[in-house]
């Protein structure tokens, strides 16, 4: 299962900068960095305590690291989404539901 990383308050102004794209290199692992905001997705499967520990190493500050799994953060878009009453909501709803049928027999 892919995890989510999301580093919080990372590449605002010129404060605790980092360039996410060169960490999702030095990572060694199956990652995409997504934008500037400090957002990866992980791939290659790993302990999120090891995977914390070495994105905390290699950050120039501290910074708190949210890590979650990918199907809770396919979940938690989608209740957003309804909450705020968005047209696209839809479409992650109905492949939510999808995706824990699939989850279900996979189990």
């Amino acid at each position: 299962m892919a995890l989510v990383v999301l580093l919080t308050g990372v590449n605002v102004g010129v404060h605790r900068t980092f360039r996410p794209s060169v960490m999702a290199k030095e990572l060694k692992l199956d990652v995409t960095s997504i934008g500037a905001a400090g957002t990866f997705v992980v791939r290659q499967p790993i302990s999120r305590t090891k995977l914390r520990e070495d994105i905390m190493r290699r950050l120039p500050f501290a910074a708190d690291v949210m890590i979650c799994g990918g199907w809770n953060t396919i979940l938690r878009i989608a209740k957003a989404l309804e909450e705020t009453g968005l047209q696209s909501r839809r479409r992650l709803i109905d492949g939510d539901r999808s995706a824990r049928s699939i989850r279900r027999r996979h189990a």
